[in-house]
């Protein structure tokens, strides 16, 4: 943070609404990193006033993307969708790969909060299935957390259980997402205890 907000300074010395946008969104996701998720909001939000004050489609997608994963954390699903459209609207039907995963993954989560799980599982096993493709291991394990959840929630307690097999094949291998890690672990604790009853 303190060398994002030393950058924030630099660019408003320098005038440049480009480096601000950019500053002012790098500080958003810290914020959104540490769950902070208003003040992630005000600043991703300051951003994107710029970027549209600019006409600045630079890095645009991901910052609507982020900005619709926080209102979704914040469970305004209603305002998450507004600006997961928005995101998408700019490709439509041009979207990379990755861009899909990312979309797949939000409209999981918005579809997980909302307790439309079948949706919720198709949208995060099309995800999950992009992100083994292009061999994304924090996203893999991201729908992998949730397709544990929703599998857990509907009683598929095997399928849950291979999907966190999955998942400890890919920390087996060295994956450095500590997070994404901790969840996981969390996930097999529960299952295992629900398996016991």
């Amino acid at each position: 943070l303190k060398c994002y907000f030393q950058s924030l300074e630099m660019s408003e010395r320098n005038d440049s609404k480009f480096d601000l946008s950019v500053a002012l969104n790098n500080i958003g996701y810290v914020f959104f990193k540490l769950e902070d998720y208003d003040k992630a909001i005000s600043y991703y939000t300051q951003s994107l006033n710029l970027k549209n004050e600019i006409d600045n489609k630079y890095d645009l997608d991901n910052l609507l993307i982020n900005l619709g994963l926080c209102y979704t954390y914040k469970r305004d699903y209603s305002k998450a969708r507004e600006f997961i459209n928005q995101a998408f609207n700019l490709c439509k039907n041009n979207c990379s790969k990755n861009f899909v995963m990312q979309v797949g993954y939000s409209i999981g989560l918005i579809n997980f909060g909302l307790s439309e799980f079948e949706r919720a599982e198709r949208q995060f096993y099309k995800s999950y299935s992009l992100a083994k493709e292009l061999k994304n291991e924090r996203f893999q394990l991201d729908n992998i957390v949730y397709l544990s959840k929703v599998n857990i929630h509907q009683n598929e307690l095997v399928l849950a259980e291979k999907y966190l097999i999955d998942a400890e094949e890919l920390v087996d291998r060295g994956t450095p997402y500590n997070l994404e890690l901790i969840k996981i672990y969390h996930e097999l604790f529960g299952l295992y205890e629900r398996m016991k009853k």
